[in-house]
């Protein structure tokens, strides 16, 4: 188990239970893939994530080195933003469990064609991310849609500081949340085992008082909308090419 870090990121805690299931818990970032990487995973099968994110290089060196296993990935209360974006795709199956929840947000490589389109002027660090993310989609055949669909984009982005010191975009406003016809039509090749879709249980949500765990502290708080009605477009293009 890697102790909880005392970064401003907060605890990033990977661990082993049995040969063949790795659970992560955790902010993404350079702890957790330094513990990952210290795994044997010669027999991975499961991967249980719980994780609001994190940077999109440990990110994607974490589902880079797991890929080849093809895990079934558990999303155990949260996995969102990084999580969602790269740890996903690299499914053989997939596990929602009760009271859980992926939920996307946008990726760099669509945050970098934002920025250009308003005259901006990337930062470096983002642009090496983007170059990341979209070598990364096409190893896994992933639509752009899949990081955030473009008929979901709103016009207003807010502007925060991020760890690293430069200016970051988020859709702050428009957290998804990930339904299993929006993934099937995403991930074709990742097989649903079983689905907790939170939209087919807010009667259940509203109506009982469950204690403020993870999962119910951001439901309430960003209000994430439903991607029932959306698809992702297999044509569809981030705006970067060329």
């Amino acid at each position: 188990l890697l102790a909880p870090s005392s970064s401003h990121f907060g605890p990033q805690e990977c661990w082993m239970e049995g040969p063949g299931e790795l659970h992560l818990r955790g902010f993404i970032a350079a702890e957790m893939k330094a513990c990952v990487l210290r795994q044997n995973l010669s027999d991975l099968q499961r991967l249980v994530v719980t994780s609001t994110g994190g940077f999109v290089s440990a990110a994607i060196d974490i589902a880079e080195h797991m890929a080849p296993h093809r895990p079934h990935v558990i999303v155990r209360g949260l996995c969102l933003s990084s999580c969602a974006n790269y740890l996903i795709p690299i499914a053989s199956r997939l596990t929602v469990e009760p009271r859980s929840l992926i939920g996307l947000h946008g990726g760099v490589a669509k945050l970098v064609s934002k920025m250009r389109q308003k005259g901006r002027l990337p930062p470096a660090a983002m642009l090496a991310d983007a170059e990341r993310e979209r070598r990364f989609a096409a190893e896994f055949s992933l639509s752009p849609d899949w990081f955030l669909p473009d008929v979901f984009l709103k016009a207003y982005q807010k502007k925060i500081t991020n760890p690293m010191g430069f200016n970051l975009l988020f859709h702050d406003s428009q957290a998804l949340a990930v339904s299993p016809g929006f993934l099937n039509s995403c991930l074709r090749d990742v097989e649903i085992d079983s689905f907790w879709y939170l939209y087919d249980h807010m009667d259940e949500l509203k109506e009982r008082h469950h204690k403020a765990d993870l999962f119910e502290r951001f439901w309430k708080r960003l209000r994430p909308l439903s991607s029932e009605k959306l698809q992702c477009d297999p044509l569809a293009s981030d705006g970067n090419e060329g």
